[in-house]
Parts: C-alpha cells; structure tokens; sequence
C-alpha cells in the first residue's frame, strides 16, 4: 500500500474519530440542553404562577380586607347599618382607596339595598327602598350632599336576596366568594366577596357585598413578567375565564353580553394545555383529584411544529374559600435564549478543544510516516529522474492489464520504450553530471505531455519506458510520435552548454490474454531493430504472430512523413542538419 494511501486513511481514520466524537458529544450535549431547556421552562412558568397566584390573592386580599372591616364596624357598632347616608360614605370612600373595587352593596332580608358603584367611571348609588310593602327604585350621584341632590326614580326590579353573592354569604359563617357572573347594574362580568353582618344587638343587619371586574383582574396578570409570546388565564371552578392576558379578546367575547367558558377564549396552544391538562370541557377536577398529571401539571406539547411548554396549576385564595386554575404557556423558544447561548460558547469550546489536538495528530501522522513514505519512495522511484523504477512499473503495468480485462476496456494500453540517442556522447564528453541533467528535464518534459493515469518508468541508463491508454480512433503512432518530437525538438540546457538529443521509441500494443513480460519484450524488441535501422524515429512493434517491426512516423504506415523518413536498410546514420549555435550534436527530429 502506497504511504500516501496510508497517509490518507491514518488521517481520515483520525478525523473520523474525532467527527464521531464530536457527534456524540453534541448529542448529549443537546440533550442535556434540552433537558436544561425544559427544566429552565418549568422553573420558570412555576415562578410565573407562583406570582400570579400570590399577584390575584393580593388583588383580591383588599376587597376581603374591607368586607371583614365593615363587618367588624357594623357589629362594633361604629357604622348603623339601618343608616343609608353613613353608609354611602363609607362605601364611597373604599371605592376611592382601592379602583379594583367597582361596587359596595348592603342587601336586607326585607329585599331594601343600598348600592355605590362605578358606572361609566362615576360613582353612583343605587337604592331600593321596602315600605308598607312598597318598592321604590331610585339612583343619584353619591358625591353630591343629600340637601342639594336630586333622586331619580327608574324601573328596575333588583333584588338582592336572589343575587348569589347573597345566597352565599347566608350558607357562609365568614367571607364567601362567588364564581364569575354578569354585574345586574353594570352589566359587565365580575366577582363578589360578600359577608353577613350583624348588628351589635345581634340582629340580621344583612349582606354586605363587594364587586371585582374580570376586566380589571385580567390587565393585572397582563401586567405579570412572562415569556414573550405567552399567554395567561385564570379559570373558576365551573370553567369560566376568570381573567385572561390578551384583555381584548377577552372582552371581544363579554361584549356579547355572555360570561365565556375558557375553552372560547383560550388560543390553540392554551386550548391544547388545558385538554391535555383535563380542562377541555371548562370545569375543572372537583377538589382534592387535581388535575390531569398532578397538581401543577407541566406539559410540554407541540402545536403546528412549535414546541410549547405549559402549565396548568390549581391555587387556592381567602384561606381555601376559593379555589381557581391559573393556565399559562409560551413557546419553548421564549426560554432558550440564554441556554443558547451557553451552548454555543460549550460548542465553541469542544470545537477548539477537539480540532487543536486533531491538527496536532495530523501533523504527528505525516511526521511518524515521513520515514515510510521516504522508503516507499526510495524502492519505488528513480531518485535521478523521478519516474518509477524498473520494478515498480511493472507492478503498476501488471494493475493496468488486470483492469483492463476486468472493465473491459473498448480502448487500447500502449507500452512504448524510449531510449535516447546521443547520450553516450554526453557522458564521454561532458562527465555523467551533464548527462544526469539531461536525463532529468528529459523526465520532467515527458511528464507535461502525458496524463496523471499514464506510467513514466526508468529502466536504466538512458533507457524509459511508458504506459497509455488510448481510444481505438487515436492513430497509436502519431500520437507518440507528436509526444517524441516534442520532448527533444529543443536543446536540454547543461552546465556544459546546450545539449541536443533525440529519442528512439518502440510501440507494443498489448493484445488480448497477454502478459507483461511478452508485452515488454514485443516493445523492446522494436526499439532494438529500430535503432539498428535510424535514430530518432518511431518503430510498432510486431504482433505476436509477425516476426519484424513495423515502421511509422505521422499518420502512415509507411512512407515519409513531414521531414521524418523510414529506412528499412542498414543503418546509415541520420541525416545531417544545420547546426545550431551552442547545440552539441545535431540530430533529426
């Protein structure tokens, strides 16, 4: 095996390894970034609902807080709630102090009610008085003193005790909290904490009930830090959207004038969060079976060939009193960012840490098998010339045939010998170091006009040999004779001067089943009885049933050519030519 073959296969070998473990390392890479990806989603979208939980128990926190305070003022007796007016003050004054808060009603068993709330964000009072069995409805402008107001009175047949908020605080001993619902004045979906309250006799002093727009709870989660293109909702315990982050849809489905379950609301990767998590129909588990996968289901699903992470997580508010869904995703590319980044720079790293010492073994490779290579080219190469040896082109040769027989070559492998002429009188002349010259750029020439897939041998002395493969249209000998008169139609300068040679060449087209031996001799021997004859010329070799060469120069058999001539007789020297100045020697092209 050639050492550049060696060379080749120790360093593809090599690289192969270290492609291998460049892959594998990458694989695990990526799945342990992926892995980090995951973990670094859940851990977030945990942080997002553990704030949007603690955010709605905080927004909701005020509105308990002032239902427990009035409580606590009307059974301490501080407010009289049989007062209307001291009443209206307070409930004006909590409104102004917390805008979550939209309405303040007061309900009586005997169905009277005083009611402060925003309209239009105005204030207005609403008040439904009962006597001698009579209803009046009226409203005015709470901010206006009762000297100077004007009350109207309107058609409404409100009333309280049928309101849930109501019937929940009556079944409750603290605080209760109602689902979503459609507001009766305002008209706008909303929340209640409501709360009995007794008078300090100990008496029914009624309801005390405080309003929460959805509206308003969905701008606060909108407000929540999440991933870029996340989306958010929060889900009551029948299934309807509490609050949801894109505010404008949601109130695009309550300008219908309807109280939207989630599953019309929520986008397709929500929707695809809540099924998976069990929500797709709207009602969440009962209490205590969580949800589909645990409490604080995490999911990561794929919508359209986008990758999402979600979660859907119960909480509970007003000490369990309350118990929602909060339902967030975003796609996975919203927490890769920085993970990216620390895999690039990992990537760069292993990079860096597997080519340095891949470049190192490379160089190592050709350094350990530089004495190889120097051997291979010491038995295999004339070190004068640079052609093969002797037995290295008949190895090579020996190839050719073999490949020939099994491709089936349609062209024809053409061994031609060369020897040139007038060498010895350059050795004997001018000393071995001119003839070394001579032998060099004769190579050197002779390899510019042949290919890389033709055999260049020396066999000795002035003695080469060439191998081709020629398609059977090429005409054999002018085609070597055009390579001959080329090599040595100009003088081959020497330290000695200008050195003028030519080249004899006997032609052997190999025929069918021959072997090397008989091939090389066919050629041999045309080149032998050709330098008998003239110099400088092209001679075909007999086939293997003549017995004599043939001559040929250009395109004839036989014949001259150009300035060429055959000469079957003895030998009689070549012909003389105009001498040119500096040239040792002058011979026929």
């Amino acid at each position: 095996m050639k050492p550049t073959v060696i060379r080749t296969l120790l360093v593809v070998v090599l690289l192969a390894v270290q492609v291998a473990t460049v892959v594998i390392v990458m694989l695990g890479m990526r799945q342990q970034t992926h892995q980090q990806f995951s973990q670094n989603a859940q851990a977030t979208l945990e942080r997002l609902a553990e704030n949007v939980a603690a955010g709605a128990d905080r927004y909701l926190e005020p509105a308990e807080r002032a239902v427990n305070t009035a409580h606590s003022l009307v059974a301490g007796g501080l407010i009289d709630p049989r007062q209307d007016e001291v009443l209206e003050r307070y409930f004006v004054a909590q409104l102004r102090a917390n805008e979550a808060i939209v309405g303040i009603s007061l309900g009586r068993s005997d169905g009277s009610l005083l009611h402060v709330g925003r309209v239009d964000g105005q204030l207005r009072t609403k008040q439904v008085q009962v006597r001698d069995g009579r209803r009046e409805v009226r409203m005015a402008d709470p901010t206006i003193t009762q000297a100077v107001r004007k009350w109207m009175i309107i058609d409404d047949d409100i009333d309280a005790r049928t309101r849930p908020w109501y019937e929940g605080a009556r079944r409750s001993a603290g605080p209760s909290w109602t689902g979503a619902y459609v507001f009766f004045t305002s008209k706008r979906p909303g929340i209640t904490v409501s709360r009995a309250v007794q008078a300090p006799d100990g008496g029914d002093a009624g309801v005390l009930g405080i309003d929460i727009d959805i509206q308003a709870m969905s701008a606060f989660i909108s407000r929540v830090p999440m991933a870029q293109h996340g989306t958010a909702a929060i889900i009551d315990e029948r299934g309807y959207a509490v609050a949801y982050s894109d505010a404008g849809h949601l109130q695009r489905q309550l300008d219908s004038g309807s109280l939207p379950v989630i599953g019309q609301v929520a986008h397709k990767p929500l929707g695809v969060l809540l099924d998976r998590a069990g929500l797709a129909g709207g009602q969440p588990a009962p209490p205590g079976e969580g949800l589909r996968g645990g409490a604080g289901a995490y999911q990561t699903f794929m919508v359209d060939d986008v990758e999402y992470h979600g979660l859907a997580r119960e909480f509970s508010m007003s000490g369990g009193r309350m118990n929602w869904v909060l339902a967030v995703e975003a796609p996975a590319a919203d927490f890769s960012g920085d993970l990216a980044t620390v895999f690039q720079q990992k990537l760069r790293t292993l990079v860096a840490a597997i080519l340095i010492p891949a470049i190192i073994a490379i160089l190592a490779v050709f350094g350990l098998t530089e004495p190889v290579y120097r051997l291979h080219e010491d038995a295999t190469t004339d070190a004068l010339t640079g052609c093969l040896n002797r037995e290295e082109f008949r190895r090579r040769f020996d190839g050719m045939l073999r490949n020939r027989r099994e491709s089936e070559y349609a062209g024809r492998l053409v061994l031609v010998a060369l020897d040139l002429d007038g060498f010895k009188d350059i050795n004997d002349r001018y000393g071995h170091d001119a003839g070394d010259e001579v032998l060099r750029a004769f190579a050197a020439r002779l390899r510019l006009r042949i290919r890389q897939t033709d055999l260049l041998g020396r066999t000795g002395g002035d003695e080469f040999v060439l191998a081709m493969r020629l398609d059977r249209s090429v005409d054999v000998m002018a085609t070597i004779n055009r390579i001959r008169r080329s090599v040595v139609s100009r003088a081959f300068t020497t330290q000695a001067g200008r050195q003028l040679v030519g080249v004899t060449a006997g032609i052997a087209c190999v025929e069918a089943g021959e072997t090397p031996e008989s091939a090389m001799a066919r050629a041999d021997q045309a080149l032998i009885t050709g330098k008998a004859r003239t110099k400088n010329r092209c001679y075909l070799a007999a086939s293997t049933q003549d017995r004599w060469p043939r001559t040929a120069f250009g395109r004839q058999a036989s014949g001259p050519a150009s300035d060429d001539r055959a000469d079957t007789g003895p030998a009689k020297g070549p012909p003389a030519r105009a001498a040119v100045p500096g040239e040792r020697g002058t011979l026929p092209i």
